[in-house]
């Protein structure tokens, strides 16, 4: 993965799309892999945004934890683990 994008405002600056707003940027994940990772921002301002969202970490942070054992070890032969 060569970028990751966290949050609105470099969403807006780096993603050139159409999506109006940074979840339905995230939720499109499939499209910007394997170059690109869109994600929210993980502060505490976002609790409330994770827990109303649970597919982000039931279906994007497993997608994007392969992609980045991916290219941390190109052979295949190791993965990220929690």
């Amino acid at each position: 993965m060569s970028q990751i994008i966290i949050g609105q405002y470099a969403r807006v600056r780096y993603v050139s799309e159409r999506s109006k707003t940074l979840t339905e940027t995230v939720r499109r994940y499939k499209e910007f892999l394997p170059g690109r990772g869109v994600l929210p921002h993980p502060g505490p301002r976002n609790v409330r945004w994770f827990g109303a969202n649970p597919w982000f970490g039931a279906e994007v942070v497993p997608a994007l934890r392969e992609r980045v054992g991916e290219a941390a070890h190109p052979t295949g032969t190791e993965s990220v683990t929690d």
